[in-house]
Protein backbone atom coordinates (compact mmCIF):
# COMPACT_ATOMS: atom_id res chain seq x y z
CA UNK A 1 0.00 0.00 0.00
CA UNK A 2 3.14 2.24 0.91
CA UNK A 3 4.78 1.65 -2.26
CA UNK A 4 1.65 2.36 -4.12
CA UNK A 5 1.26 5.03 -2.47
CA UNK A 6 4.81 6.51 -3.17
CA UNK A 7 4.05 5.32 -7.05
CA UNK A 8 1.34 7.55 -6.84
CA UNK A 9 2.95 10.52 -5.61
CA UNK A 10 5.79 10.37 -7.49
CA UNK A 11 3.90 10.27 -10.61
CA UNK A 12 2.09 13.17 -9.50
CA UNK A 13 4.93 15.23 -8.86
CA UNK A 14 6.14 14.53 -12.25
CA UNK A 15 3.18 15.10 -14.11
CA UNK A 16 2.77 18.76 -11.90
CA UNK A 17 6.72 19.38 -13.10
CA UNK A 18 5.95 18.77 -16.72
CA UNK A 19 3.06 21.23 -16.47
CA UNK A 20 5.15 23.58 -14.83
CA UNK A 21 7.53 23.15 -17.52
CA UNK A 22 4.97 23.72 -20.44
CA UNK A 23 3.85 26.63 -19.23
CA UNK A 24 7.67 28.35 -18.53
CA UNK A 25 7.90 27.36 -22.25
CA UNK A 26 5.08 28.84 -23.68
CA UNK A 27 5.43 32.42 -21.03
CA UNK A 28 4.59 35.09 -23.66
CA UNK A 29 4.92 37.65 -20.67
CA UNK A 30 6.53 41.33 -21.02
CA UNK A 31 9.97 39.67 -19.67
CA UNK A 32 9.51 36.89 -22.75
CA UNK A 33 11.17 36.87 -26.47
CA UNK A 34 9.23 34.70 -28.45
CA UNK A 35 11.55 33.79 -31.49
CA UNK A 36 9.58 32.48 -34.26
CA UNK A 37 12.27 29.85 -36.53
CA UNK A 38 11.47 26.79 -38.77
CA UNK A 39 14.13 24.48 -37.19
CA UNK A 40 15.02 22.96 -40.68
CA UNK A 41 17.62 25.01 -42.11
CA UNK A 42 20.89 24.24 -40.58
CA UNK A 43 23.13 26.33 -39.32
CA UNK A 44 20.89 28.44 -38.88
CA UNK A 45 18.30 26.47 -36.68
CA UNK A 46 17.51 22.75 -36.85
CA UNK A 47 16.73 20.28 -34.08
CA UNK A 48 19.26 19.52 -31.91
CA UNK A 49 20.24 15.70 -31.49
CA UNK A 50 19.40 17.15 -27.16
CA UNK A 51 15.99 17.85 -28.67
CA UNK A 52 16.63 21.21 -28.23
CA UNK A 53 16.56 23.90 -31.36
CA UNK A 54 20.08 25.41 -31.96
CA UNK A 55 22.08 27.28 -34.21
CA UNK A 56 23.12 31.00 -35.43
CA UNK A 57 19.64 32.62 -35.08
CA UNK A 58 19.05 31.02 -31.59
CA UNK A 59 23.11 31.78 -30.35
CA UNK A 60 22.31 35.47 -31.74
CA UNK A 61 18.71 35.94 -29.90
CA UNK A 62 20.20 34.13 -26.78
CA UNK A 63 22.74 36.76 -26.43
CA UNK A 64 20.12 39.49 -27.28
CA UNK A 65 17.80 37.67 -24.28
CA UNK A 66 20.80 37.76 -21.66
CA UNK A 67 21.58 41.44 -22.88
CA UNK A 68 18.43 42.49 -21.94
CA UNK A 69 17.79 40.34 -18.41
CA UNK A 70 14.75 38.43 -20.65
CA UNK A 71 13.92 34.84 -21.36
CA UNK A 72 13.67 33.51 -24.44
CA UNK A 73 10.70 31.12 -26.21
CA UNK A 74 11.42 29.69 -29.10
CA UNK A 75 8.13 28.38 -31.73
CA UNK A 76 9.18 25.85 -34.31
CA UNK A 77 6.66 27.10 -37.13
CA UNK A 78 6.06 26.89 -41.03
CA UNK A 79 8.39 29.03 -42.14
CA UNK A 80 6.11 31.15 -44.73
CA UNK A 81 3.92 31.93 -41.51
CA UNK A 82 6.77 34.05 -39.66
CA UNK A 83 6.11 37.42 -40.62
CA UNK A 84 2.67 37.35 -39.94
CA UNK A 85 3.22 35.55 -36.69
CA UNK A 86 5.47 38.28 -35.55
CA UNK A 87 3.16 41.10 -36.79
CA UNK A 88 0.32 39.55 -35.40
CA UNK A 89 2.25 38.15 -32.22
CA UNK A 90 2.52 40.03 -28.70
CA UNK A 91 5.31 42.03 -27.62
CA UNK A 92 8.89 41.23 -28.21
CA UNK A 93 8.01 39.21 -31.19
CA UNK A 94 10.71 38.18 -33.68
CA UNK A 95 11.54 35.94 -36.35
CA UNK A 96 14.53 34.35 -36.82
CA UNK A 97 14.95 31.85 -39.41
CA UNK A 98 17.73 32.73 -41.80
CA UNK A 99 15.19 35.30 -43.61
CA UNK A 100 15.58 37.06 -46.54
CA UNK A 101 14.92 40.62 -46.66
CA UNK A 102 12.54 41.90 -48.91
CA UNK A 103 9.98 44.25 -50.06
CA UNK A 104 7.18 42.16 -49.53
CA UNK A 105 8.24 40.82 -46.10
CA UNK A 106 8.79 44.58 -45.34
CA UNK A 107 5.13 45.31 -45.13
CA UNK A 108 4.54 42.98 -42.42
CA UNK A 109 7.87 43.61 -40.21
CA UNK A 110 11.03 45.91 -39.46
CA UNK A 111 14.19 43.97 -40.17
CA UNK A 112 17.59 44.31 -38.57
CA UNK A 113 20.84 44.97 -39.83
CA UNK A 114 22.12 42.08 -42.37
CA UNK A 115 24.12 39.59 -40.35
CA UNK A 116 24.92 37.14 -43.13
CA UNK A 117 24.39 37.31 -47.29
CA UNK A 118 22.90 34.20 -48.74
CA UNK A 119 23.76 32.85 -52.45
CA UNK A 120 21.24 30.77 -54.25
CA UNK A 121 22.11 27.36 -55.58
CA UNK A 122 20.72 24.61 -57.60
CA UNK A 123 21.51 21.27 -55.96
CA UNK A 124 21.59 18.18 -58.30
CA UNK A 125 22.95 14.84 -59.73
CA UNK A 126 23.81 17.45 -63.17
CA UNK A 127 26.03 20.62 -63.35
CA UNK A 128 23.07 22.57 -64.01
CA UNK A 129 23.95 26.69 -63.06
CA UNK A 130 21.53 28.50 -64.92
CA UNK A 131 17.35 28.87 -64.26
CA UNK A 132 17.45 27.58 -67.63
CA UNK A 133 18.84 24.40 -67.32
CA UNK A 134 16.01 23.03 -65.49
CA UNK A 135 13.47 23.10 -68.48
CA UNK A 136 11.08 20.79 -67.90
CA UNK A 137 12.86 19.10 -64.87
CA UNK A 138 11.13 18.21 -61.37
CA UNK A 139 12.01 20.94 -58.47
CA UNK A 140 11.88 21.07 -54.94
CA UNK A 141 11.78 24.16 -52.74
CA UNK A 142 11.15 25.19 -49.29
CA UNK A 143 8.04 27.45 -49.15
CA UNK A 144 7.81 30.63 -48.81
CA UNK A 145 11.76 30.80 -49.14
CA UNK A 146 13.92 32.72 -51.72
CA UNK A 147 14.00 29.50 -53.60
CA UNK A 148 10.39 29.20 -53.97
CA UNK A 149 10.04 32.51 -55.30
CA UNK A 150 12.27 32.33 -57.66
CA UNK A 151 11.31 29.79 -58.99
CA UNK A 152 7.12 30.82 -59.07
CA UNK A 153 8.25 33.63 -60.90
CA UNK A 154 10.26 31.40 -63.57
CA UNK A 155 7.12 29.33 -64.05
CA UNK A 156 4.67 31.90 -63.94
CA UNK A 157 5.32 36.06 -65.83
CA UNK A 158 9.03 35.03 -65.50
CA UNK A 159 12.09 36.14 -63.14
CA UNK A 160 13.88 39.44 -63.78
CA UNK A 161 17.47 39.65 -63.63
CA UNK A 162 19.93 41.91 -65.12
CA UNK A 163 23.39 41.17 -67.26
CA UNK A 164 26.26 42.71 -67.68
CA UNK A 165 27.50 43.25 -70.79
CA UNK A 166 31.32 43.59 -71.68
CA UNK A 167 31.25 47.31 -72.32
CA UNK A 168 29.86 47.61 -69.31
CA UNK A 169 26.24 48.55 -69.48
CA UNK A 170 23.55 46.54 -68.15
CA UNK A 171 20.49 44.87 -69.34
CA UNK A 172 17.22 43.29 -68.55
CA UNK A 173 16.44 39.74 -69.53
CA UNK A 174 13.75 37.71 -68.14
CA UNK A 175 13.79 33.64 -67.21
CA UNK A 176 10.46 32.12 -67.94
CA UNK A 177 10.31 28.18 -68.49
CA UNK A 178 8.32 25.16 -67.65
CA UNK A 179 9.03 23.30 -64.70
CA UNK A 180 7.32 21.00 -62.21
CA UNK A 181 7.50 22.59 -59.15
CA UNK A 182 7.33 20.63 -55.86
CA UNK A 183 6.52 23.21 -52.59
CA UNK A 184 7.10 21.31 -49.62
CA UNK A 185 7.04 22.97 -46.09
CA UNK A 186 11.22 21.62 -45.02
CA UNK A 187 14.31 20.78 -46.57
CA UNK A 188 14.95 17.46 -45.05
CA UNK A 189 11.17 16.71 -47.18
CA UNK A 190 13.36 17.79 -50.26
CA UNK A 191 16.53 16.11 -49.33
CA UNK A 192 14.40 12.93 -49.11
CA UNK A 193 12.95 13.27 -53.12
CA UNK A 194 16.15 14.36 -54.24
CA UNK A 195 17.72 11.42 -52.88
CA UNK A 196 14.97 8.86 -54.35
CA UNK A 197 14.89 10.54 -57.32
CA UNK A 198 10.94 11.86 -57.05
CA UNK A 199 12.44 15.56 -57.96
CA UNK A 200 15.54 16.15 -60.20
CA UNK A 201 16.98 19.55 -58.04
CA UNK A 202 16.62 21.68 -55.36
CA UNK A 203 17.03 25.31 -55.41
CA UNK A 204 17.75 26.53 -51.91
CA UNK A 205 20.28 29.00 -49.90
CA UNK A 206 23.76 27.86 -50.43
CA UNK A 207 25.36 27.73 -46.59
CA UNK A 208 22.34 24.94 -45.53
CA UNK A 209 23.05 23.11 -49.03
CA UNK A 210 26.65 23.20 -48.06
CA UNK A 211 25.65 21.71 -44.71
CA UNK A 212 23.10 19.10 -46.27
CA UNK A 213 25.07 17.56 -48.75
CA UNK A 214 28.54 18.40 -47.12
CA UNK A 215 29.66 14.72 -47.34
CA UNK A 216 27.62 13.98 -51.15
CA UNK A 217 29.63 12.52 -53.85
CA UNK A 218 26.20 12.04 -55.86
CA UNK A 219 25.20 15.80 -55.70
CA UNK A 220 26.43 19.14 -56.34
CA UNK A 221 25.82 22.60 -55.39
CA UNK A 222 26.24 25.52 -58.13
CA UNK A 223 25.36 29.05 -57.41
CA UNK A 224 22.79 30.46 -59.85
CA UNK A 225 24.09 32.55 -62.97
CA UNK A 226 20.88 35.02 -62.62
CA UNK A 227 19.93 35.39 -59.39
CA UNK A 228 21.95 38.22 -57.31
CA UNK A 229 23.18 37.84 -53.48
CA UNK A 230 20.56 37.86 -50.69
CA UNK A 231 20.96 39.30 -47.17
CA UNK A 232 19.58 37.79 -43.95
CA UNK A 233 18.14 39.62 -41.11
CA UNK A 234 15.80 39.47 -37.88
CA UNK A 235 12.52 40.00 -38.68
CA UNK A 236 11.12 42.42 -35.63
CA UNK A 237 7.58 43.74 -34.82
CA UNK A 238 7.13 47.13 -36.43
CA UNK A 239 7.82 49.74 -34.12
CA UNK A 240 9.40 48.12 -31.61
CA UNK A 241 12.94 50.05 -31.48
CA UNK A 242 14.14 48.62 -28.06
CA UNK A 243 14.27 45.34 -29.96
CA UNK A 244 15.46 46.65 -32.91
CA UNK A 245 18.83 48.48 -30.80
CA UNK A 246 19.17 45.20 -28.97
CA UNK A 247 19.59 42.98 -32.21
CA UNK A 248 21.64 45.01 -34.16
CA UNK A 249 24.00 45.51 -31.09
CA UNK A 250 24.83 41.83 -30.73
CA UNK A 251 24.92 41.57 -34.96
CA UNK A 252 27.10 44.56 -35.40
CA UNK A 253 29.64 43.41 -32.59
CA UNK A 254 29.50 39.66 -33.86
CA UNK A 255 30.43 40.93 -37.59
CA UNK A 256 33.00 43.31 -35.97
CA UNK A 257 35.09 41.20 -33.92
CA UNK A 258 34.77 37.97 -36.00
CA UNK A 259 32.20 36.33 -33.78
CA UNK A 260 29.41 35.45 -36.62
CA UNK A 261 31.85 33.76 -38.74
CA UNK A 262 33.39 31.55 -36.03
CA UNK A 263 30.11 30.94 -34.37
CA UNK A 264 28.67 30.14 -38.50
CA UNK A 265 31.60 27.76 -38.97
CA UNK A 266 30.84 26.40 -35.49
CA UNK A 267 27.19 25.42 -36.24
CA UNK A 268 28.26 24.02 -39.77
CA UNK A 269 30.52 21.64 -37.88
CA UNK A 270 28.03 20.68 -34.62
CA UNK A 271 25.58 19.67 -38.00
CA UNK A 272 27.66 17.52 -39.43
CA UNK A 273 29.29 15.67 -36.26
CA UNK A 274 25.65 15.06 -35.32
CA UNK A 275 24.96 13.24 -38.70
CA UNK A 276 27.69 11.58 -38.08
CA UNK A 277 30.29 12.87 -40.58
CA UNK A 278 33.30 14.74 -38.22
CA UNK A 279 34.71 14.64 -34.79
CA UNK A 280 32.32 16.57 -31.92
CA UNK A 281 33.62 20.43 -32.36
CA UNK A 282 34.49 22.73 -29.82
CA UNK A 283 32.49 25.25 -28.79
CA UNK A 284 33.93 28.85 -29.45
CA UNK A 285 34.83 31.11 -26.44
CA UNK A 286 31.99 33.13 -24.81
CA UNK A 287 29.44 31.39 -26.95
CA UNK A 288 26.59 32.01 -25.05
CA UNK A 289 23.16 29.52 -24.85
CA UNK A 290 20.63 30.74 -22.67
CA UNK A 291 17.00 30.67 -23.74
CA UNK A 292 14.90 28.27 -21.51
CA UNK A 293 12.85 26.38 -23.99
Amino acid sequence: MKKTLLVLAMVLLVACFSVFAFAACNNTDNNTITMYTEAGFAPYEWMSSNGKITGVDVAIMSQVAENLGMKLNIKDVEFDSIPLMVKNGQANSVGAAGMTISDSRKESVDFSNVYAKSKIVIVSKESYSSLFDLEGKKVAVQLGTSGDSIMTDVKGEGYKYVVENPDGTTENKLAKISVNLRQLNDYSVCKTMLEEGTVDAIVMDKIPAEALFMNSDTFKINIIEEVVEEDFGIAIKKGDTKMMEAVNEVINLWLANGDMDKYTEYYIDLYLYEQGAIEKPVAPEGLKLSWNC
